[in-house]
Parts: C-alpha cells; sequence; structure tokens
C-alpha cells in the first residue's frame, strides 16, 4: 500500500512538469503560427504593386539561394540594439525550384533606427549565395560580419536584380512598413535560431541547418501559401530603366 501511494505521490509531482512542458511547447507553436500568417500578409501586399513598379526585383526570388522574412520586428519609435522580434527563414534550390524549411529565428541587436511615430517594419532578406546561406546557418550569425548584407536596389536602377553597391553582397535586405517596401541596410542585426519554435512546430529535434537542408517546405497550409507567392512573384518580369 505504500509502495502504491508513493508511486502516486510520484506521478503528481511529475505532472505539472509534464503540462508546463506541454503549455510552453503549443505556445511556441502559437506564435510561430502568428509569425507566418503576418509573413503571409507580407508577400500578399507586395503583389498588390502592380506588376513593372515592383520595389523588390523579382529576379532576386527567382534566383535566391533562401529568403528570410521578419514581420512586424519593431514597435514604437526607434530602435538601437536589443532584441527586435522573430521570423523564419527559407532555402530556395534555384535549379529544382524545391523550397525547404521554415527555420525560425528571432532577430535583435539591429544599429538602425526609425523615425519616430512608426509602430513596426517587416524586415526580407534575399540571400544570393550558397556562400550567404552558409554564414545565415551558423548558431548565431551577424549580418554584417558572418555574412556580408546590403541595402537591396529599389525601383527602375533595380532592372538587373543588383545594384553597384550592392553587387558584392551575400545578402540584401528590405524593409516594409505602410505598403512600402524600402532597400535598407540591417548590418548588426543578429539571428539566432529558436530551438523551441522549430521543435514545436516541426514535431522532431531538428536543428536549423537540418531543418533548411532536410524538410521540404509542403507540409503546413501557411507554408505552402507563402512558397506559392513566392513562386507568384518570381514570375512577374523586372522593372526596366526607361
Amino acid at each position: 500500500m505504500k509502495r502504491i501511494l508513493f508511486g502516486f505521490v510520484i506521478v503528481l509531482m511529475a505532472w505539472p512538469g509534464t503540462l508546463l512542458a506541454g503549455d510552453a511547447s503549443s505556445l511556441s507553436l502559437e506564435k510561430a503560427d502568428r509569425v507566418l500568417s503576418n509573413a503571409v500578409k507580407v508577400l500578399e501586399e507586395a503583389l498588390n504593386v502592380p506588376e513593372g513598379k515592383e520595389e523588390i526585383p523579382p529576379s532576386l526570388v527567382r534566383s535566391a539561394a533562401g529568403v528570410g522574412i521578419f514581420p512586424g520586428i519593431i514597435k514604437g519609435g526607434f530602435l538601437v540594439g536589443g532584441q527586435a522580434g522573430d521570423g523564419f527563414l527559407l532555402r530556395h534550390d534555384a535549379e529544382t525550384g524545391q523550397w525547404y524549411g521554415p527555420a525560425f529565428y528571432s532577430f535583435g541587436s539591429a544599429s538602425f533606427g526609425l523615425q519616430a511615430g512608426v509602430e513596426g517594419i517587416d524586415v526580407l532578406l534575399f540571400v544570393r549565395t550558397e556562400r550567404g546561406l552558409d554564414g545565415l546557418l551558423k548558431n548565431q550569425a551577424t549580418l554584417g560580419g558572418d555574412v556580408s548584407v546590403a541595402a537591396g536596389p529599389v525601383g527602375r536602377g533595380a532592372s538587373t536584380g543588383v545594384s553597384d553597391r550592392s553587387m558584392d553582397a551575400e545578402v540584401l535586405s528590405y524593409t516594409h512598413s505602410v505598403g512600402l517596401f524600402a532597400g535598407m541596410s540591417v548590418s548588426g542585426a543578429k539571428i539566432t535560431p529558436r530551438d523551441a519554435w522549430n521543435y514545436a512546430f516541426h514535431k522532431r529535434k531538428l536543428t536549423a541547418k537540418q531543418i533548411l537542408m532536410e524538410v521540404p517546405a509542403a507540409h503546413h497550409t501557411k507554408v505552402r501559401r507563402l512558397i506559392e507567392l513566392l513562386q507568384k512573384y518570381a514570375m512577374r518580369k523586372d522593372r526596366r530603366k526607361k
């Protein structure tokens, strides 16, 4: 009888921890899902820009080795340092057209600021090379340190997908706010894998690198929607100089 009671006490002691772990996983999944929903809205807004007037050259999507989307990373006036928000990376095999991921990351310690009154921006990263992608797959990668980054070209000067200033950059960055997309450097920003989110989303313990190298991006409704939007945007013609 004593043994039975002792076992019952052990179960009761372990139960709260199990519940807490389950709650934490559910919360991580909820946050990851919210980031995906906001990313879909960002890409839908990009597609609402009339064809031929895109601020982001479609050729960047066609040839990208990877794409990062970090929606709503700033809330408030100025940001100088500190964690800003969360997002994810997708890997793109330009030869086969296959996308992999998403791997979730935090985005922070950015050495840039915004005009007072801006409530939030979205940051988009277009990884141009495999070397740039490798640089981002470190446990914590610094843009402008582990991988070169430059503000992405916009407007008519972006007809070839890159400008003279950004020609050597491995990653091109854009910001989106109040319906406008603009090239803006995020040099100094750090991205770090969100291991708890990745575990909750993919239902197994994988590193961010394993996710981006091995997991096809097709098992989740919102991820499929993101890929559809990226593919649709890539099919557009690039804006030409006049």
